[in-house]
């Protein structure tokens, strides 16, 4: 178990694949891969989240309204990893600043912790407050599993700041999880980093992750790719998704039947 407290700035960019290995070339000089590093997968590595959200979906509204305060409820882990753990976490955004409170549980039965079959009594004073955060939101809330996304994640942190993470995404897909769980059916899966996401076809997503400014290595390099700062949800883009293909199921539905596949929408 342990806790994970972090207050930090995101700034996301999309990138042509074509641009990567150049992009890589100019980090050395600052950064190092992170620990989840795979040498076989050239540093790739999957990353696991589950969403929770409300029957009203009061989640995804405030984020795609653009509340200036808002939060989000996930479960997230890296099946990749030798020991897999699960991170139960609590994501805030107050303006530009994100504020990550959380859990870190192991990967093998993490669901326990949140059903109450595993008591919370018994972890240490700043695990058990942590949980206790998290769960105390999703009861008053009415949040439960709605949305699981799965991307391929490469990561390096500068070896010069005190705290400065950049990290790529790609192949990034959701599906639709009514259960606390992190496995989901490999015949679900859907894109969600297409064009009408991010807005450049086959784009990788490259998101800048530091305290409070950015060094000024970082700035040069978005200056010389000429990178073009952007707002993106893996979370809307996955939730706006399910949601059209249900729509374009119903569709297709004779209306004597409507009624019986109203829960799809």
């Amino acid at each position: 178990m342990g806790v994970e407290q972090l207050a930090r700035n995101e700034f996301k960019y999309a990138v042509r694949p074509d641009q990567l290995e150049d992009l890589r070339r100019c980090l050395r000089a600052f950064c190092v891969p992170d620990g989840f590093y795979l040498p076989e997968k050239n540093g790739w590595y999957t990353v696991d989240t589950l969403y929770l959200e409300s029957p009203d979906l009061r989640v995804y509204r405030s984020c795609e309204d653009q509340h200036l305060v808002r939060s989000k409820l996930r479960i997230r882990t890296y099946p990749d990893a030798p020991n897999a753990v699960a991170k139960v976490e609590v994501k805030r955004r107050i303006h530009e600043l994100i504020l990550k409170t959380g859990v870190v549980v192991p990967g093998e039965g993490w669901e326990a912790w949140i059903l109450g079959t595993r008591p919370a009594v018994s972890l240490p004073d700043r695990d058990r407050a942590s949980l206790q955060e998290f769960l105390t939101m999703q009861r008053t809330q009415n949040l439960g599993p709605y949305l699981l996304i799965r991307y391929q994640r490469q990561a390096w942190r500068s070896v010069y700041e005190d705290y400065v993470r950049l990290t790529f995404d790609r192949q990034m897909e959701c599906q639709p999880m009514d259960r606390y769980s992190l496995n989901g059916d490999p015949r679900r899966w859907t894109a969600v980093d297409d064009e009408g996401s991010l807005a450049t076809p086959g784009a990788l997503l490259l998101e800048l992750k530091f305290k409070q400014r950015p060094p000024i290595w970082m700035a040069d390099m978005v200056r010389r790719f000429g990178l073009q700062r952007q707002g993106f949800s893996k979370y809307c883009s996955g939730i706006r998704r399910i949601r059209q293909e249900r729509h374009y199921l119903l569709d297709r539905v004779p209306v004597s039947a409507k009624g019986a596949f109203a829960w799809i929408c």
